[in-house]
């Protein structure tokens, strides 16, 4: 998995969460009160647009932390 793709995701995971300090690299969405559902479908569409990809509902729903994301993103490019 690519490292460059993962700071990526980070910083619009921290972006889309306006969260000013740095996360665990393996927080996932029950660990950050500010990661809800609502926020959770912005990220997605934050992330359909960066890498001009489409999730699928299923793939949504297994995205809960930054390794989760990259993963699903690199499927999805390859």
């Amino acid at each position: 998995m690519s490292e460059q793709l993962e700071s990526q995701v980070y910083g619009i995971l921290l972006e889309v969460l306006g969260i000013q300090e740095k996360l665990v690299q393996d927080a996932n969405r029950d660990q950050v009160p500010s990661w809800d559902s609502l926020k959770h479908m912005e990220l997605i569409f934050r992330l359909e647009e960066e890498f001009n990809i489409r999730f699928s509902m299923e793939q949504a729903a297994v995205m809960k932390t930054v390794k989760d994301i990259s993963r699903v993103i690199e499927e999805l490019k390859s």
